[in-house]
């Protein structure tokens, strides 16, 4: 499921949680040589793969190829400690992977890199699932780039879904978070209002109430998603107004 860019916040203050310390600080400090460091690199990998995945298929590498460059690509960043020498610079991180990225497919000792399967840093996603969503009529006359930004976008939103899923299920609220993020992408209607608060055993009100509650917490994580991958609070913004304007265009 993913969210409607009608929920995406269009502006929003710094929230108490602060400037998140991951992936761009963790990593540069660690290089993930170090648990929390790891952590930090399973976050980039699942968040990234698929977008990198996407850029690569559109330009034309096939399939495998390009699940072995996705891989090879973040055991180079490991290897090399390219992360660590960029979090000095800091800067958009979806800008600094696409460019890394760009600059490794040109290396010529790809092919070596490539080899170095290893142990899989994140289970990637199905290769069939990523096929049929790149042969998608609407994505035909989209560049390499776009593409990758189209993904990117989806990611974040999925990344959001996730976590405040994980929320809602530690408070004992999993069952309430299905029926309300449910409603949260549909129209607002009287009727879906009225399926949602016999859904979840609730008055009308008390159903609006949580599902404001939920839109509010969405906005909150999502934002501290975006936090996450920028090099500055001031940049924050800037890239909030970039998701929505991607998914206007879808």
């Amino acid at each position: 499921m993913t969210a409607s860019f009608s929920d995406l916040p269009e502006s929003m203050a710094p929230t108490h949680m602060g400037f998140p310390m991951t992936p761009w600080t963790m990593l540069g400090i660690s290089a993930g040589a170090d648990p929390a460091g790891e952590r930090a690199m399973a976050q980039l990998c699942q968040m990234y793969w698929a977008p990198l995945y996407a850029w690569l298929r559109r330009t034309g590498v096939a399939p495998g190829e390009a699940e072995d460059l996705t891989q090879g690509f973040f055991l180079h960043l490991l290897e090399k400690s390219v992360l660590q020498k960029a979090a000095a610079e800091r800067g958009r991180l979806r800008s600094f992977l696409i460019g890394a990225l760009k600059n490794f497919v040109r290396g010529e000792d790809r092919k070596e890199r490539t080899g170095k399967r290893g142990g899989k840093l994140v289970t990637t996603v199905l290769t069939e699932h990523m096929e049929a969503q790149l042969s998608d009529p609407g994505l035909a006359g989209e560049s390499p780039d776009q593409i990758f930004e189209r993904r990117w976008a989806v990611s974040v939103l999925g990344h959001t879904l996730a976590q405040l899923k994980e929320e809602e299920e530690r408070n004992g609220r999993g069952a309430a978070f299905d029926i309300l993020s449910d409603a949260m992408v549909r129209s607002r209607s009287e009727n879906t209002r009225a399926e949602m608060a016999k859904a979840l055993g609730m008055t009308e009100n008390a159903a609006a109430v949580a599902l404001h509650r939920l839109r509010k917490r969405f906005q909150a994580v999502f934002r501290a998603q975006v936090a996450a991958t920028v090099g500055s609070e001031a940049e924050v913004e800037d890239e909030i107004i970039h998701l929505r304007q991607l998914f206007l265009k879808g």
